[in-house]
């Protein structure tokens, strides 16, 4: 236990202490008074302790939430997604007790986005002093989605692709539409999603949003606005059908894009092409293509 002046001879008093090897400050000094910082001390060591004994993982995720909200709604809603997960699995365990082969263990079965957030919510409470260690840290999963070798499509991939939209039916030409217009520009799937007819001009697109996989629209990767050119193998718009709402391309139902809807229509088309690549992968075929 330390109470003391600072700046030295201030009059004004500071106070810290060490809890299980971490030295932890009082919040909500300086004090007037020594008495009244090792009162506040008393309080605040207390509570800490109290959380120790008390705080489970469903009741630990449930107040982070709260109490460390991010900004972002999407965010939000990535975190409150995960947490759930996370109580599910270790609801009734104390916070401190989640061994660490056990958290691994629990990684591997989730999404790699999942164990993200509980690294976080864990180095929260390390740095709250609740836990000691963080059992989501440094658990090396193994990747699920980098590869080593990128390997872009052919053009005679692509030209299989655009043929096999008539799987699709009524919204092939939609979906063709798509493709071409994302293999010539290069943009991101999220931003393909988000696009308006207001970003659309003679010889350029403008980025001005992404969709977020929760379904929200938000601003791009980078958090910046950037134009594309538009190039003449891009310019397929002029045919789609013109819906209600202001985005340029649609589902199947009409529905704005999302990942789901999105990703069945693009699983049967590249099953009729014979084809195995992936939607990114049309960013990588662009690149190619102005390259040569």
């Amino acid at each position: 236990m330390s109470v003391f002046q600072r700046p030295k001879g201030s009059g004004r008093w500071v106070s810290k202490f060490q809890l299980r090897g971490k030295v932890q400050w009082t919040p909500g000094g300086p004090w007037d008074t020594k008495r009244q910082a090792q009162e506040a001390q008393r309080r605040y060591r207390d509570r800490l302790e109290a959380r120790r004994t008390e705080e489970t993982c469903a009741s630990f995720a449930e107040r982070w939430l709260e109490e460390w909200a991010r900004p972002e709604t999407s965010t939000q809603r990535l975190y409150a997604a995960a947490a759930r997960r996370f109580a599910d699995q270790f609801g009734p365990t104390p916070l401190s007790e989640v061994e660490r082969l056990s958290a691994r263990t629990w990684a591997l079965s989730v999404p790699r986005s999942v164990s993200r957030v509980m690294n976080t919510m864990y180095e929260d409470a390390r740095n709250l002093g609740l836990v000691e260690t963080n059992p989501f840290s440094n658990l090396r999963l193994p990747s699920t989605e980098k590869r080593g070798t990128i390997t872009p499509p052919t053009m005679d991939d692509y030209r299989a692709l655009l043929e096999a939209t008539t799987v699709l039916g009524g919204y092939g030409p939609e979906f063709k539409a798509m493709i071409q217009f994302a293999a010539w520009t290069g943009i991101r799937q999220g931003e393909l999603f988000a696009l308006q007819w207001e970003d659309i001009g003679v010889t350029e697109v403008t980025v001005r949003r992404s969709r977020k996989l929760d379904g929200s629209i938000g601003k791009p990767k980078n958090g910046e606005t950037r134009t594309i050119p538009l190039l003449p193998p891009a310019r397929v718009l002029d045919d789609l059908p013109q819906r209600p709402d202001p985005f340029v391309f649609h589902s199947p139902r009409g529905k704005p894009l999302i990942k789901g809807t999105h990703g069945w229509s693009w699983q049967k088309v590249k099953a009729a092409a014979g084809v195995e690549t992936r939607w990114h992968d049309l960013r990588h075929f662009c690149a190619t293509q102005l390259l040569e």
